[in-house]
């Protein structure tokens, strides 16, 4: 796409956006396209060496979003998508400011992208999760770490346990695997220790118990010893969990 067919695209949404009523749902989504482009188009001023205008035109994707935001109501699907990519534009512009206020917003919608989507669009809760954690990784924001990681296993096991088919079921545990070490870690630059062994192991017992999730079928396939050795991993695994539930929630300072 041509620098002009972005800026074509920009006013094409924005005359969108004007055209359909205030409390219209179109609205939203023109506004959420808007705010993309803007974001876009943001980019492409800081790479022609013009980064006031990147800028302005940031906060102005960030204003559209954040109405697209606004436009949606609290149980729709879209509301946890819509909050992490205002989370998105608002963490770039934090960066830009270094402004503790716009920290506090971008975290806010990471937050509330998370708690949104767990009951309707768990998936989005995961994606919203992943990049919390990440941008909190790299600012040192320990306990936030700790709060995304929350909310991704919780997510990511309301997925695991709706889907029939094994493999995707194995899909949605992915995100567990690189980001339980970013938690761990995160604890144990808290100097929480015990708390940073919790967190990997949790995840781990997910990951195991879908190893061996095998279907009963191929269970009754299996030689007695190998059966014997499989109930002992499971009821093992079991063991593990009870253990981890024992050691009560965890939670962010």
């Amino acid at each position: 796409m041509s620098i002009e067919d972005l800026e074509e695209a920009v006013e094409v949404y924005r005359t969108a956006e004007g055209l359909v009523p205030r409390r219209a749902v179109a609205r939203a989504t023109f506004l959420t396209n808007l705010g993309d482009a803007l974001l876009d188009r943001s980019a492409v001023h800081d790479l022609e060496g013009d980064p006031e205008s990147g800028e302005r035109t940031l906060r102005e994707g960030v204003r559209a979003l954040r109405r697209a935001v606004a436009l949606t109501s609290p149980g729709a699907p879209y509301r946890s998508s819509r909050l992490a990519g205002l989370g998105v534009a608002q963490r770039w512009l934090a960066e830009r400011t270094h402004d503790a206020a716009d920290v506090a917003a971008a975290r806010r919608s990471f937050r509330e992208a998370c708690r949104a989507g767990l009951s309707p669009a768990p998936e989005m809760t995961v994606a919203a999760a992943g990049n919390w954690i990440r941008w909190a990784v790299s600012r040192g924001a320990w306990a936030e770490v700790g709060e995304a990681d929350d909310f991704l296993l919780e997510a990511a096991q309301s997925l695991q346990r709706a889907q029939i088919a094994i493999e995707h079921r194995q899909e949605w545990l992915r995100p567990l695997r690189g980001l339980a070490q970013e938690s761990m870690y995160a604890a144990a630059r808290r100097g929480r220790r015990s708390e940073a062994v919790v967190r990997l192991e949790r995840a781990r017992a997910v990951l195991l118990t879908e190893a061996l999730d095998l279907a009963p079928r191929t269970v009754a396939r299996l030689t007695p010893e190998l059966r014997d050795r499989y109930l002992a991993a499971v009821t093992g695994v079991a063991a593990a969990q009870q253990a981890v539930a024992a050691a009560g929630p965890v939670t962010a300072d």
